[in-house]
């Protein structure tokens, strides 16, 4: 897109504000019956499509269709440009014309925020703390310190601690991840020691970081509030 700050355009959607966020939801939630020019659908759903993410796994639970789809789109890395590109082809000049002066100034508040690093770009190995908010995993620390984004998992394991569960949670880990070749993140194998909440991490690792949840279910299982909180969140937000 010509006449549009370059450095804007490459930079992550991550820079996205609540407000921004919150107009871009207001404005593509709506389902829309007419198609683009380009035969794409004139709402989140169109943006999904492009974003290769697939309509399906995106259910909103307590959340917009649209703030649903930046999750999962922020962990696999969308970039400021590629909206504004996926909205050009939906026909949604509008939506660009309402938002692009508060992307301008999400951008400009975040590289004052991190000292002008450029938002998209992976931090170097000494300025992976600016990014402590975004780290959960062990796998974020290594990408990072590598050069490369946030880790996304094919899936987050939840189990109780008892022994036999433990122990058919190493054969299913072995299986998937063995055979398979699947990314998987167990809470006690994966997440960053000292999480002052790991509550939260465990909340965002599902909405922001796998695609699916797998619950080994057992009575020890069960006896967890926590375990049932995580699944129900799971399950409200419609994540398979």
């Amino acid at each position: 897109m010509s006449g549009l700050r370059n450095e804007v355009l490459e930079a992550s959607i991550r820079i996205l504000g609540p407000a921004t966020r919150q107009v871009l939801s207001t404005r593509l939630d709506s389902r829309k019956v007419l198609l683009s020019p380009e035969g794409l659908r004139r709402d989140w759903r169109g943006l999904a499509v492009q974003a290769e993410i697939d309509e399906g796994s995106i259910s909103s639970g307590k959340i917009s269709d649209t703030e649903c789809f930046f999750q999962k789109w922020r962990a696999k890395g969308g970039t400021v440009g590629e909206l504004l590109k996926f909205l050009e082809a939906m026909d949604r000049f509008d939506v660009i014309d309402d938002t692009l002066e508060m992307i301008y100034g999400d951008y400009d508040k975040s590289q004052s925020e991190v000292g002008g690093l450029r938002t998209l770009s992976p931090p170097p190995i000494d300025q992976v703390s600016l990014y402590d908010q975004d780290i959960l995993t062990r796998d974020d620390l290594r990408n990072l310190e590598a050069g490369r984004g946030l880790q996304h998992y094919d899936a987050l394991v939840l189990h109780a601690d008892a022994e036999r569960d433990i122990n058919f949670v190493q054969t299913l880990v072995e299986k998937l991840e063995g055979e398979y070749g699947l990314k998987l993140c167990l809470k006690d194998r994966d997440l960053v020691g000292g999480l002052q909440l790991e509550t939260e991490a465990v909340v965002r690792v599902i909405t922001e970081r796998c695609s699916r949840v797998i619950v080994v279910l057992s009575p020890e299982f069960l006896a967890s509030n926590m375990n049932r909180y995580f699944t129900g969140f799971a399950h409200a937000l419609s994540v398979d």
